[in-house]
């Protein structure tokens, strides 16, 4: 099991959370299947997954394809884009698009890195954003960034 899946915070979220649950293209919504009441339109060929309550706490909402019990994804080789990525995020404020990261409490992955091997995953990060070809997915999806978020450092601005 890796630091991930120990720490079993992912895919959760208190009721004034709910803005915040993934977001899908319409695309990886055809690919994994699932049926389209499972979301909410938020912008041109992006939907947001609407969360149901938890098995294990009625004050938390979770991702419909999160397995309680084991805490795996259901869809984890065909997750989002807003999931893949996590914890960072891309965000928007006036024109400009950054990457950001939350900040180290909100993510023990983040948290257990030491600063050099933090750089290394980010380093990982930006050359994955290169290689998928993530810019051309915001520029055909913008509803993909999300509004600045204040528990986020800025890492890189972009130019989109």
């Amino acid at each position: 099991m890796n630091i991930c899946q120990k720490c079993r915070e992912c895919c959760k979220f208190k009721k004034d959370e709910e803005y915040f649950a993934p977001l899908f293209t319409k695309k990886e919504i055809e690919i994994i299947g699932a049926d389209k009441n499972l979301f909410k339109k938020k912008g041109k060929g992006v939907f947001q997954i609407k969360l149901v309550k938890s098995k294990i706490d009625e004050n938390i909402l979770v991702c419909p394809f999160l397995n309680e019990d084991t805490h795996l994804c259901k869809i984890y080789p065909n997750r989002p884009f807003d999931c893949k990525i996590w914890p960072f995020i891309f965000m928007k404020e006036g024109k400009s698009i950054f990457l950001g990261c939350f900040k180290k409490e909100f993510c023990e992955i983040t948290k257990q890195k030491s600063e050099e091997e933090f750089q290394k995953y980010l380093y990982s990060v930006f050359e994955w954003i290169e290689t998928n070809k993530i810019e051309e997915l915001i520029k055909k999806y913008p509803d993909l960034i999300w509004e600045k978020e204040n528990d986020t450092i800025i890492l890189k601005e972009f130019s989109i």
